[in-house]
């Protein structure tokens, strides 16, 4: 799964994300294989991150 979401410094690769309150097929817990922050001028920043179900 791929998420982009406003600027989260506390999602890290190996991390785990809790997916609640969204479609039945991603609601569950996911492992962060990559993520990338972005602090954009203007206030604008984010983070995108690759994640996968954990084995």
């Amino acid at each position: 799964m791929s998420i982009t979401r406003p600027l989260t410094p506390g999602m890290v690769a190996e991390g785990r994300i809790d997916v609640r309150n969204h479609r039945a097929s991603a609601n569950r817990l996911w492992q962060v294989e990559s993520v990338m922050h972005v602090i954009g001028s203007g206030g604008v920043s984010s983070s995108a991150a690759e994640c996968v179900t954990p084995a």
